[in-house]
């Protein structure tokens, strides 16, 4: 609260103007950023890529955000951020629409969700089919390197990715990447808070 001139209260906007502030940053150069910042944690530890399902991670990297809460609860999309490639968005065939645009993404697929959930009966088999899925993303992008950064899987489908021969790690988003000491070089690391 503030004191105008003649010491009268000017009452605090109780609403945040989302539209301005969303358009008081470089969106696109913003996504550009953190996915090239992903990609060199990556590189140096050597990994084929990531698969992200965490909701804010899959945001960071590459700017999509859809059914966030739904998705905290039941991971059944996921983000595949190769070191070097195109990222490929697995999302709900109802909800591509909500990507269209986002120049980070390269291809959006039907993600195949495989939570029991979500699967039911046919779980067992839908996580084979998504780790098919994501071992050939690996191969594809990776070439011979089978080192797989994932940050949230449960333990089916980690399972999984290791029987179709993946080495799959934590992966650097999260701490290391969106609070990282040198959070204060982002480009917008207040406003697009």
């Amino acid at each position: 609260m503030s004191l105008s001139d003649q010491g009268t209260r000017n009452p605090i906007p109780l609403t945040v103007d989302v539209p301005a502030r969303l358009a008081a940053i470089n969106q696109r150069k913003l996504r550009a950023y953190r996915l090239e910042r992903l990609r060199a944690e990556l590189y140096k530890r050597d990994y084929a890529g990531c698969l992200l399902a965490d909701p804010i991670n899959i945001r960071y990297a590459t700017g999509s955000r859809n059914m966030t809460l739904w998705t905290m609860h039941a991971p059944s999309r996921w983000a595949f951020v190769p070191t070097q490639g195109p990222v490929v968005l697995y999302e709900f065939i109802s909800s591509m629409h909500v990507n269209e645009g986002v120049e980070t993404i390269a291809e959006m697929r039907p993600c195949t969700p495989w939570l029991y959930f979500l699967a039911g009966q046919r779980s067992e088999e839908k996580a084979m089919l998504w780790a098919n899925e994501i071992a050939d993303m690996v191969a594809t992008h990776g070439g011979k390197n089978r080192r797989l950064a994932v940050d949230r899987c449960e333990p089916t489908g980690a399972f999984r990715l290791a029987q179709r021969g993946l080495e799959v790690f934590d992966a650097p988003a999260g701490p290391d990447i969106r609070t990282g000491a040198d959070l204060r070089s982002e480009p917008y690391p207040a406003s697009a808070m």
